[in-house]
């Protein structure tokens, strides 16, 4: 009893812990209450052996009550080893006498893994040989682990300590085990989507014809002239052909611009054009107009893929998480994050030089950050991506005159530029003309975060002459400088297609430009163009410099000025001010000239994107004399009318512009006003209902219940709208949007799916002349059923037919009734004393 007494007074105030425990290495559910005294050490609670398993020792151990609980003291217990690691919170009792874990109850164990703080996986088998817990290679992919990165396997299998170290726990009670291993022993994710062959949308094949007009008429002094333009195209799917030409009354001529059919294939970015066209100039050539063939590549065909080579990203996430881009401080794109380790290889890379930030974000919310600077420019090509096109055809010459008309001898040209990484880009191009032979190459080449370089040489031969040109250039784009120079000399005898003759190509072409933005909207910007010649043409060099100016109220100044390069040459200053007033409406005050001279003051309020008018009106001075010019802009959903008047001295002149365009499709023929793009014919099914293109309104419909949208952008999603609310009560539908994607000068036919419901009130009477109760329910021939009213009323929609009937029943009494109805321009119909047997 002494002793007894004096261990009692010992842990009179013992310090209390809760720990994790385990048995035997395998954790369990409980936690296990200790109490921590200096004198009589650990002393574990009785209640917590028997949860944790554990036969409570025999009734002559020694034992004290703490707090109405009974407590063994750790060395009262010789059957049991008990090993407590405070600073993790584990304690572990293991049975005395044992060398080595036990063996489990069975050789392999099923257990759910959470690894890495994911939710548990798909159960897997967790085997134990001689003290170690293996798992088995097939059992890999279900813990999503990569086994060319893990440790060698051993005899047994993986040995969980080599995975995960001492830092996973087996749960028996749970049949879970819980690790954490390294995220680089996870498989690998492949997030870009991409950047193979594109492909762009293909439009439906429908056929369509549009013709645009522009007619315009006016006088100046004394004379009266008129002129007119009519561009026409019929178009299917992607294919087209149009045609363009211009009369002018003043010499009474007409012009052909130019005709061509043109076949794209958006699934091969590949356009094959017959008619008049340009040269592709994009390997030191020079454009020509020709007409004839060319087949080539086109990548507007493919507006969102991107021909530059794309920024990759790589790293590690530990667990799921979610990645953030930012690019030159905002925000491009977010996406979710598997764990383990993760490239992306598709981030599109923005013109000139710049930062890329990838934010890690997982469950803890502490973000990892990635940086990474990056350099692109749109002469590179991705890596493997080609762009070429091959020519034939006839130099058109004085195209935009009366007197136009084809070289007789014909000319070939191949033009081709590859990326062979994402560092360069090499280009060829080969003509051939009568005698004229011409080959040339170049190469971009982009120095790490510098810059990009363009290097290229050509030589020709016509006849015995041979002639050489090379060209030289730099160019760099960033947030805080942009500068790019570029020289090209070429000898006397080197000719190409667009200067045929010796000699007539420039002997050095210059060109530098330098620009400074210094604040927010404000920057500062100096070039130099200059041109020498071999024959007697005078050389020609200018100097300009320009500063945009960012002012309060959203207002802007533009300075520049323009100095030729020579004994004559005078210097000509120019500054604008413009100021915004709101509602599309704004303020501007300009003068040029070598001592400012010429000056206007101009107010203007733009058209709105739909119908609605536009005004503009301004005074001032030019080469001395008074001016006022006035104009005024109407436009509907059918056309476009300009008024221009202007008076400078003592003369008046004027015109008068009408545009417009002509569709015909399935739909019938259409009138619109006239918009660069493509076109379609909305049919929303009912009058005055509201078309938003893009969010952006553009008109009503008519009374045919029909709108034509113009200015849709070709091989592009557009986004076509109604405004439910506009419609007739008794329209239904499904979604009030659509994404049509046209060809090239192609008008479609968008109908929304709106079903309009003809609904009818029915007066219900018995045959005794009474109407049916109210409260009847009324089952309907084709399914559903209603409520019958007072006095015997019953609101429903006739079925396609113009049909309604069904069965009514009430407490005491049922009957039948039937009635049909023609169409009509009104609904509901009211039907009065429908007998109902």
């Amino acid at each position: 009893m002494l002793g007894l007494a004096l261990m009692m007074n010992a842990v009179a105030a013992p310090t209390e812990h809760w720990y994790r425990s385990s048995v035997d290495h395998y954790a369990t559910r409980y936690y296990a209450l200790v109490l921590m005294d200096d004198d009589a050490g650990p002393a574990v609670r009785r209640l917590d052996l028997i949860q944790l398993g554990l036969s409570p020792p025999k009734h002559d151990t020694r034992f004290f009550r703490y707090r109405g609980e009974l407590f063994y003291p750790v060395a009262a217990l010789p059957d049991l080893r008990v090993r407590i690691e405070h600073r993790r919170g584990w304690v572990h009792v293991q049975r005395r006498g044992l060398r080595r874990l036990p063996e489990p109850p069975s050789a392999a164990m099923l257990l759910a893994v959470a690894l890495n703080g994911q939710p548990p996986s798909e159960p897997v088998y967790v085997a134990f040989h001689d003290g170690e817990f293996y798992i088995q290679p097939d059992e890999l992919q279900t813990l999503g682990l990569n086994p060319a990165a893990l440790p060698a396997p051993r005899d047994h299998g993986y040995a969980l300590r080599d995975l995960a170290g001492p830092v996973f726990t087996i749960d028996v009670l749970e049949q879970s085990m819980t690790m954490d291993v390294d995220p680089d022993y996870l498989v690998g994710h492949h997030l870009g989507r991409g950047t193979g062959a594109p492909s762009g949308p293909t439009p439906p094949s429908s056929l369509s014809a549009v013709v645009n007009y522009d007619l315009s008429a006016g006088a100046d002094g004394d004379s009266d002239w008129w002129a007119g333009s009519v561009n026409s195209a019929v178009a299917k799917g992607s294919m087209f052909c149009e045609d363009s030409r211009l009369y002018r009354s003043r010499d009474d001529t007409s012009v052909r611009l130019g005709n061509r059919c043109v076949w794209d294939m958006p699934d091969k970015v590949l356009s094959v054009s017959i008619g008049d066209t340009i040269s592709n100039s994009a390997v030191l050539g020079q454009p020509v107009r020709y007409g004839g063939v060319r087949i080539g590549t086109n990548y507007g065909l493919a507006p969102s893929f991107m021909t530059q080579p794309y920024l990759s990203l790589a790293g590690t996430a530990r667990v799921p998480s979610v990645l953030e881009i930012w690019t030159n401080q905002m925000l491009q794109e977010r996406r979710d994050l598997p764990p383990g380790p993760f490239r992306i290889d598709d981030l599109p890379a923005y013109n000139g030089a710049g930062e890329m930030r990838a934010v890690i974000r997982d469950g803890s919310g502490t973000p990892i950050t990635i940086r990474k600077s990056f350099y692109s420019d749109p002469a590179l090509l991705a890596p493997g991506l080609s762009d070429w096109s091959l020519e034939y055809g006839w130099q058109r010459r004085d195209a935009f005159s009366p007197d136009d008309r084809y070289d007789r001898e014909a000319f070939a040209a191949f033009t081709g530029r590859h990326g062979v990484s994402d560092r360069l880009t090499l280009g060829v191009r080969g003509e051939h003309f009568d005698d004229l032979d011409m080959l040339a190459a170049n190469a971009y080449v982009r120095l790490w975060q510098l810059g990009t370089v363009e290097v290229g040489a050509a030589g020709s031969r016509m006849g015995n002459s041979v002639g050489r040109a090379r060209v030289l250039g730099f160019s760099r784009r960033s947030r805080y400088w942009s500068v790019a120079v570029r020289e090209q000399r070429a000898s006397s005898e080197f000719v190409e297609l667009g200067y045929e003759v010796p000699g007539s190509i420039p002997a050095v072409q210059r060109r530098f430009s330098l620009s400074l933005p210094l604040w927010r909207g404000t920057a500062f910007s100096v070039g130099r163009v200059s041109q020498e010649y071999h024959d007697e043409r005078a050389d020609r060099a200018f100097n300009t410099a320009g500063l945009t100016l960012s002012l309060p109220a959203n207002a802007a100044m533009l300075m520049s000025v323009f100095r030729p390069v020579g004994e004559d040459a005078d210097t000509r200053y120019s500054v604008a001010l413009t100021v915004p007033l709101g509602r599309r409406r704004s303020l501007s005050a300009s003068g040029s000239g070598a001592d400012l001279e010429d000056q206007s003051v101009t107010w203007q309020t733009s058209p709105p994107a739909g119908p609605g008018t536009g005004y503009r009106a301004s005074a001032g001075r030019l080469f001395g004399e008074p001016v006022q010019e006035g104009s005024v802009t109407a436009q509907n959903q059918n056309t476009r009318l300009r008024l221009f008047g202007r008076r400078r001295g003592d003369t008046s002149n004027g015109y008068a512009e009408l545009d417009g365009t002509f569709i015909a499709n399935r739909e019938g023929l259409s009138i619109s006003r006239a918009r660069p793009g493509s076109y379609a014919i909305v049919n929303a099914g009912a009058p005055g209902v509201r078309v938003f293109r893009d969010n952006h309104l553009m008109g009503h419909t008519g009374e045919n219940g029909k709108l034509v949208v113009p200015g849709l952008l070709p091989y592009q999603d557009n986004r076509l709208r109604l405004a439910p609310e506009d419609l007739p009560l008794n329209a239904q539908m499904e979604n009030d949007g659509r994404v049509v994607v046209p060809g090239k000068h192609q008008a479609l036919a968008v109908a929304f799916p709106v079903t309009f419901l003809r609904y009818v009130n029915l007066h219900l009477v018995r045959h005794n002349g009474e109407p049916v109760p109210a409260g009847a329910r009324a089952d309907l021939v084709g399914g559903g059923s209603t409520v019958v009213g007072r006095y015997g009323l019953l609101y429903h929609a006739l079925d396609d037919a113009g049909r309604l009937a069904g069965t009514v029943s009430w407490s005491d009494g049922e009957c039948r009734f039937s009635m049909s109805a023609k169409e009509s321009s009104q609904y509901p119909l009211e039907r009065e004393g429908v007998l109902c047997r």
